[in-house]
């Protein structure tokens, strides 16, 4: 029997982890991405134990250690600086999850994934990448074989199709999705703050000092700060309201000295902190989202990521969703016999795919818009009663956090 084909639209850390797992399954897998290199830009990332664990199934667990120690807390403040409550993370997350929360450079992640994907070692067959490849339809959705059409008229023909393609996912439109994804009215600034400078400074050498997420709340506002490529850099990623350059863009360069003045006010050592120079740009984003909806597959395509649930940053799930996706996915495909007689198995187990993952990614994308508006509350009897009940929650994960980072459950080796 041939080996079964798969087509993934979109080299981000969800087409890649996809591409990946489905080599694993037993795919030959085309990875097509528009960029002239399959490369990350950008900071930071926090991954959940939830996707943690999906990762160390593809085989990664030594070098994801390596990229990072693990995170020992989440630390909440106000906005001057008053800690709130403290999540204890560490070993004993590890103990009741399977997995450790990590905190990693988007780049790194993307070329440990990359690397296992087309490497000569490991189960399956390597993946072929075709870089500046920007697929403009997609076609015979309703086929045993979808069709992704590049703008050069190069045909990629699979017996699965998946769409990783992201925000403005062109598989997403292709398979009937009519759930618009909408600004949220917040934007971010996104940086990377120079860590040999950072422990230079006595009031600011605790940020690197332990693997932690430090976050501070406020009026309209928030932003959380964590070392990353073990303190080389502070991540930081700030939200505040969105102005009408970057609604309308979707993005624009900012400053150290613009992210000082957003947050002038605030605790002195996070104004030092977003004052200590940068390596390389500070930009800021439009922070998008998408309502929660069940077009996620149809026939032999399938969506992962934000091609399908395009969420908020608030709780930290939007790369750690894409990745438990992509192994579920593939789970689901090594469960069939592709091209057999069975001819309708890929779009049956997308469709298990979706019942599966749907329900918690919808949980965490609620969640996520939930967090806005209780993150930004101003000071008054409803931040009052906020931080009295985050104050009483201090310790282990619980509530729906538990639960997100529980994650969805696994078939036992299905991508081993």
């Amino acid at each position: 029997m041939r080996q079964p084909t798969a087509i993934v639209c979109g080299g981000g850390i969800g087409g890649t982890t996809a591409a990946l797992a489905l080599r694993r399954a037993g795919l030959a897998v085309t990875l097509v991405e528009q960029a002239p290199e399959i490369k990350e830009i950008g900071t930071g990332l926090q991954l959940g134990p939830n996707a943690v664990r999906a990762l160390f199934d593809l085989g990664l667990e030594p070098e994801l250690r390596a990229l990072s120690p693990v995170t020992q807390e989440i630390i909440r403040r106000r906005w001057d600086g008053g800690v709130l409550n403290r999540t204890t993370l560490g070993a004993s997350a590890e103990q009741r999850y399977g997995a450790p929360y990590l905190q990693v450079h988007r780049a790194d992640l993307l070329d440990l994934l990359l690397q296992a994907a087309v490497g000569a070692t490991g189960a399956g067959t390597p993946i072929e990448v075709v870089t500046a490849a920007r697929v403009t339809a997609i076609e015979d959705v309703d086929d045993v074989a979808p069709v992704a059409v590049t703008a050069g008229g190069v045909r990629f023909r699979g017996d699965l199709l998946v769409g990783a393609d992201g925000v403005r996912s062109l598989v997403r439109e292709a398979i009937g999705c009519t759930v618009p994804i909408v600004n949220s009215g917040d934007m971010c600034f996104r940086a990377l703050i120079d860590g040999a400078r950072v422990r230079e400074n006595d009031d600011l050498r605790f940020l690197t000092e332990q693997q932690a997420a430090h976050f501070w709340f406020g009026e309209d506002k928030h932003l959380v700060a964590y070392p990353i490529r073990h303190g080389d850099a502070v991540n930081i990623v700030g939200v505040v309201p969105e102005d009408a350059e970057v609604a309308s863009a979707g993005q624009r360069p900012s400053s150290t000295a613009e992210m000082v003045e957003s947050y002038r006010g605030w605790d002195p050592r996070l104004t030092a902190l977003l004052g200590t120079p940068a390596l390389g740009d500070v930009s800021l984003w439009t922070l998008q989202r998408q309502d929660p909806h069940e077009t996620w597959t149809r026939g032999a395509v399938a969506l992962v990521g934000d091609a399908c649930h395009a969420m908020l940053p608030y709780v930290s799930q939007g790369a750690s969703q894409a990745i438990e996706d992509a192994v579920v996915l593939a789970e689901e495909i090594g469960t069939v016999e592709i091209g057999g007689a069975e001819h309708g198995a890929p779009a049956a187990a997308l469709a298990r795919y979706a019942a599966r993952r749907a329900p918690d990614a919808h949980r965490v994308q609620r969640e996520a818009h939930v967090s806005r508006d209780l993150y930004h509350l101003p000071d008054g009897p409803d931040q009052q009663s906020r931080d009295q009940r985050w104050h009483e929650a201090s310790g282990e994960p619980a509530g729906p956090i538990d639960r997100i980072y529980t994650g969805t459950s696994r078939r036992t080796g299905a991508v081993a």
